[in-house]
């Protein structure tokens, strides 16, 4: 058993590069308090959850992007890295971080070359 690697690792996407870290347990757990919610669906007192998954993504890659290359405003001008613009990055490029920060954070480097192929 390990415990969960600190490093930064790159991850590029489309003309930029990524440089992410996995989120700790307690980063985790508050990541999903954030995310979900829990309501009651009638009478009976049963309860459904809900995961609001944007706010999942966005708080994930808010938390696990460290540093970018290759981002660009609206000009063509590159855009140093700042954690609140974040949230301005296409959905697709948060929903593919989001998977990297949260998906591969308990796995080892070995196993996390093996998923990756």
């Amino acid at each position: 058993m390990r415990l969960i690697s600190t490093k930064t690792r790159e991850v590029p996407v489309e003309d930029a590069v990524f440089t992410i870290r996995s989120l700790d347990s307690e980063e985790r757990a508050r990541l999903m308090e954030e995310s979900f919610i829990v309501e009651p669906t009638g009478p009976e007192s049963k309860m459904r959850m809900r995961i609001n998954l944007v706010r999942y993504q966005l708080r994930a890659c808010q938390e696990g992007i460290v540093d970018w290359k290759g981002i660009k405003d609206e000009n063509g001008k590159e855009v140093p890295f700042d954690k609140n613009l974040v949230k301005r990055l296409e959905p697709h490029v948060l929903d593919t971080l989001s998977s990297e920060i949260i998906g591969t954070a308990g796995l080892g480097e070995e196993e996390e070359a093996s998923l990756r192929g």
